[in-house]
């Protein structure tokens, strides 16, 4: 198999369908803004914060360990099937047990009947859940990509009408999460009887799964930590500062989170598979992870600094009017932004190694760092200067401990990484001072809200792939290569 031809097939149907994604999340986005109200908006923030953190323990780590261990027999992926969608059933039922409970931990959320009614959510998509991950592990990336966009597009139709059609509340986007995973789940499942096996009770062995387990474990461990550790902000801002704060900010996370959760799939989706199979080979594995980090750099660089010099009218026209407070929130936090998209891909890098554990104590550093900073911020603090304290920190304090993670397990050179992104976050915050300087012009306030984000974005780009062209040459010529290299 021609790894590097299968990663660029699979980097050019992730981007497609990422992409698809990324315009009609956009115009979801926009349409939610205007028919939720702001507290709605932090209400839906915390039921989906408490949906995803379930989703980890559902899983348990099965799906990675899949991946990473490429030779597991029918019987093996049998029962892990059948593990799955059992503890996926079990999370559900404590979910809605534990509802009232978590609903208390907000004063100003009754939470219950929304967490209680997207129980049925995880369930559902576990019945697919594995034989996606098996298309994946098989690089099966043009059929995902297919199936995702439908799915997207079906589930952006029903938000629309449920919001726009029938005036539903934030009940309507809630509706749309259980759709989207009964159609994923049966999607899934039907594909993967039909290209792997039809699960079986009478093959049900766990002790033959049990190195799978021991992996998932510390995975699921990462994972739950992880997953905290990115969602505190969230939680301690709803939980000290309200729903409505809340809502602002989910706004304007959102807006950060968008280049990560667009851009970042389309790199990690492939980059798994393909680094477990270049676990045994550390100089090539670390090669292809610095060229990765090079392309997700050299992409999102110019999106959090041009983000930070066009926040108030993209808010305006993204969000509508009344969201000065999400303007002011993207200018502080979208550094973080840049910094979480180029740590983003180092869960890929430590799984691929079969090291779950050493991401697991990572995280829980992390976890520490972030939960004294923001209580501290939220209980003496105001939320500007909460914010800038907890941005400042997160990157002094967990950026180097990432590095010497890299180098720790495979001798990774920090210096040829730190140059790679250093050189892309000058170069974007040259491109945003320009920008500044443009917006002080007295044509360019004369100028409606539209054109004015249309004059940016386009002296933007230029100035950006200007000075790359000129100080980025090797990286351009790799791109170069890889675009007109004949498939096979």
């Amino acid at each position: 198999m021609d790894l590097k031809q299968e990663a660029i097939r699979g980097v050019k149907w992730t981007s497609l369908s990422t992409g698809f994604s990324f315009v009609l999340g956009l115009i979801q986005i926009a349409v939610i803004a205007r028919y939720l109200s702001i507290a709605e908006i932090g209400l839906l923030s915390l039921v989906a914060i408490v949906l995803d953190f379930t989703k980890v323990f559902s899983d348990a780590g099965i799906s990675n360990s899949i991946i990473h261990f490429q030779d597991l027999s029918r019987r093996q992926l049998n029962s892990l099937y059948w593990l799955n969608v059992l503890l996926a059933v079990l999370a559900a039922m404590l979910l809605y047990a534990l509802a009232p409970l978590i609903s208390a931990l907000f004063p100003d959320a009754d939470l219950t009947a929304y967490i209680r009614l997207v129980c049925v959510a995880i369930p559902l998509a576990a019945i697919g859940q594995q034989f996606l991950i098996q298309l994946k592990r098989d690089l099966a990336f043009r059929l995902i990509s297919s199936v995702e966009m439908v799915i997207r597009m079906t589930i952006f139709l029903i938000i629309v009408v449920l919001l726009v059609g029938f005036d539903y509340d934030l009940k309507a986007v809630l509706y749309a999460t259980i759709i989207r995973a009964g159609i994923s789940g049966i999607i899934y499942l039907t594909i993967g009887l039909r290209r792997y096996f039809v699960p079986s009770f009478s093959q049900l062995s766990i002790s033959e799964c049990r190195h799978c387990l021991e992996f998932g474990l510390f995975q699921m461990g990462s994972r739950t930590v992880g997953y905290l550790s990115s969602n505190l902000d969230k939680l301690i801002i709803g939980r000290f500062l309200g729903t409505t704060v809340l809502g602002f900010y989910e706004l304007a996370m959102t807006l950060i989170s968008r280049p990560i959760t667009i851009i970042n799939p389309i790199f990690n989706t492939v980059s798994f598979p393909l680094f477990s199979k270049m676990q045994d080979d550390l100089p090539r594995l670390n090669d292809w992870y610095i060229k990765k980090i090079a392309l997700i750099s050299l992409a999102t660089a110019p999106i959090y600094c041009g983000l930070y010099a066009i926040r108030e009218d993209l808010v305006a026209v993204i969000f509508g009017p009344d969201k000065e407070a999400t303007a002011v929130i993207v200018g502080i936090i979208c550094i973080l932004g840049y910094f979480r998209s180029i740590s983003n891909p180092l869960g890929t890098y430590v799984l691929a190694l079969g090291k779950p554990n050493y991401s697991f104590y990572l995280n829980l550093y992390q976890l520490m760092i972030h939960a004294i900073i923001l209580l501290i911020g939220a209980r003496f603090f105001s939320l500007e200067l909460m914010l800038w304290v907890y941005v400042l920190s997160a990157i002094l304090m967990t950026v180097p401990a990432e590095y010497y993670l890299r180098h720790e397990l495979s001798r990774m050179s920090i210096k040829a990484h730190l140059y790679t992104i250093i050189k892309h976050l000058c170069i974007g915050v040259l491109m945003s001072a320009v920008l500044w300087v443009i917006q002080q012009t007295s044509a360019y306030n004369t100028l409606d809200i539209i054109a004015r984000l249309m004059v940016c974005i386009i002296s933007g780009a230029c100035i950006y792939f200007l000075v790359n062209l000129l100080c980025n040459k090797e990286l351009f010529r790799d791109i170069k290569s890889i675009l007109k290299r004949p498939q096979t």
